[in-house]
């Protein structure tokens, strides 16, 4: 007994680098093909095609470019706006303008790495869209690409994006994290106009901010260190930005725009002092001496009132922190407090409850699956997710919903094998990961399995807490935890080929039932998974 539980265990930590594992044909829920039909580009006719599922899961595949659609205010998508999930597989060269617009129950987007162009306005007006991992392939950030994407919480921009376009991220209310590669150079008008909850930026060297109301009415936005090239401040690029605290500039900056802060500063006065919206600025950082200070035009109307440290790059703040820890079902706080008298304050996410043996370890509440309204016994999920609930690998999404049809992240994933793992803590140093912050709750675990060696990240610097993880990567991951090594039988999926690097993996999850395909011809290698599947998944290899 002892041996298998160690070896579950083991089979849990492995499979740690992945995240939602895939779909297949006993785990669909029955699910059956409603529509389907051809989205080829112009350029190559027949050559990409569509189907929908009664889940709501639209998978696109074939060999080349996808049509765009919105050419004319009557041509819309041909799958609708009804759609849940979107799987764009291996292949398939571009997602098409407007191809998934104000598709406001769409939750869950995996894009293949062959994807090197998404266009205008693909993802505007999803709505109930809460993160995406954008293909590595990426080099622009496309005209309101995720514009009015209200429940899109953090975006990492891939390492090759060199522009980010005109109203690319207008109207995402709840961004609160934006992370920016070495190789961006332009940022646009309106890029992230109206992002309420983004609270600070660093622009890298590279990048220029070009245009007006790059920033306009983001209310948190408290400090923003820009490039060192930039050398303006255009029209209306921080209006009613009310908590900026804190500007970074560089020797290079020779002009802030007379309207930069909001409105023209010349000859309106509010309380007696230049209005321009910018009372509120209490610092600026900057490189140069005073003297090449006051070269700068419009200085001293922009800057009226905040302290200026001259020949400073911003770097060498020292804070006192003040935790307020998080509950298992309220929010906790950081409050940071400079000498220098700037303050902020991190939100921390709610730690849920950690069930073991249906009994939470930190509050005493029970746990049961009696009360999830959307499962049922006769579902091939229902063992699993009560062994999952019961062992406190994971827990609902409400008290009565365990959303078996939604997809997981790379956090969660981390977060459900930590919790096997004991949730061990470290504190030896810093993660490397730019986009796994310190208040998220998946940190520490996160932090597990780099110092275990379980993940690598998906490049040196990021983790993409929000990625979701394919059927291919988790049967592979899976297979290594049990430390397989001979030859399993063959398969015969035209989508698996020979030599791929999961080739092996998914000849052993067949041999062994971990997970089947989703046809009688076909693995689906880049599709994503769900809640059910994932601790399904778990559930079969914890018996190997």
């Amino acid at each position: 007994m002892t041996k298998r539980i160690a070896s579950f265990i083991l089979v849990l930590i492995l499979a740690l680098g992945l995240l939602p594992f895939g779909a297949l044909a006993d785990e669909t829920g029955g699910a059956e093909i409603i529509a389907s039909g051809d989205c080829s580009s112009q350029l190559n006719p027949d050559s990409v095609s569509w189907k929908l599922d009664s889940n709501g899961l639209l998978t696109i595949s074939g060999k080349g470019y996808m049509n765009h659609y919105g050419l004319s205010l009557s041509e819309t998508a041909p799958w609708g706006t009804d759609i849940k999930s979107v799987v764009v597989e291996s292949g398939v060269l571009d997602v098409g303008a407007r191809s998934f617009y104000h598709c406001d129950k769409l939750t869950s987007v995996t894009l293949s790495e062959s994807v090197d162009g998404i266009g205008n306005s693909a993802f505007e007006g999803c709505t109930s869209l809460r993160s995406i991992d954008l293909p590595d392939s990426l080099e622009y950030i496309c005209d309101s690409l995720f514009k009015g994407c209200t429940a899109l919480e953090s975006v990492v921009i891939p390492e090759k994006v060199i522009e980010i376009r005109e109203q690319a991220f207008e109207g995402c209310t709840n961004l609160t994290e934006v992370y920016f590669p070495d190789s961006l150079k332009y940022i646009k008008t309106g890029a992230f106009e109206d992002c309420h909850k983004l609270k600070s930026v660093t622009i890298p060297d590279n990048a220029w901010m070009s245009g007006s109301y790059i920033f306009a009415r983001c209310y948190s936005l408290e400090s923003v260190k820009l490039s060192t090239k930039q050398g303006t401040i255009g029209d209306n690029t921080f209006l009613d930005c009310t908590n900026l605290k804190s500007l970074t500039i560089g020797k290079k900056f020779i002009s802030a725009d007379s309207f930069a802060f909001g409105m023209d500063i010349n000859g309106i006065y509010y309380n007696g002092t230049p209005y321009a919206n910018v009372p509120y600025l209490n610092d600026v950082y900057y490189a140069g001496s005073p003297t090449e200070w006051k070269n700068i035009e419009h200085c001293k109307e922009n800057f009226h009132l905040a302290r200026v440290h001259y020949n400073d790059t911003g770097s060498n703040h020292k804070y006192t922190d003040t935790i307020y820890p998080a509950s298992c079902t309220s929010t906790g706080r950081i409050e940071h407090v400079c000498t220098c008298g700037i303050k902020y304050t991190e939100y921390l996410c709610e730690l849920g409850h950690e069930f073991v043996a249906n009994v939470c370890v930190r509050c005493g509440a029970s746990a049961s699956t009696d009360g999830f309204t959307d499962i049922s016994s006769d579902k091939y999920y229902f063992d699993a997710i009560n062994w999952a609930v019961g062992s406190g690998i994971t827990l609902g999404t409400t008290e009565s919903t365990f959303s078996p049809n939604d997809v997981c992240t790379r956090a969660q994933i981390v977060t459900f094998l930590w919790r096997a793992a004991g949730r061990p803590v470290y504190n030896d140093g810093v993660l490397q990961f730019v986009d796994v912050p310190q208040s998220a709750y998946y940190y520490n675990a996160v932090k597990w399995a780099e110092r275990n060696n379980i993940t690598e990240g998906t490049d040196s610097t990021h983790f993409s807490p929000n990625a979701t993880c394919t059927r291919a990567q988790i049967v592979t991951l899976l297979m290594r935890a049990n430390r397989f090594t001979d030859d399993a039988p063959k398969v015969d999926f035209v989508d698996v080929t020979d030599g791929s690097y999961y080739y092996k993996a998914v000849c052993w999850a067949t041999k062994y039932g971990v997970t089947l395909g989703t046809d009688a011809t076909h693995f689906s290698p880049n599709a994503g998974c769900t809640r059910a599947q994932v601790v399904t998944f778990l559930y079969r290899a914890k018996d190997l």
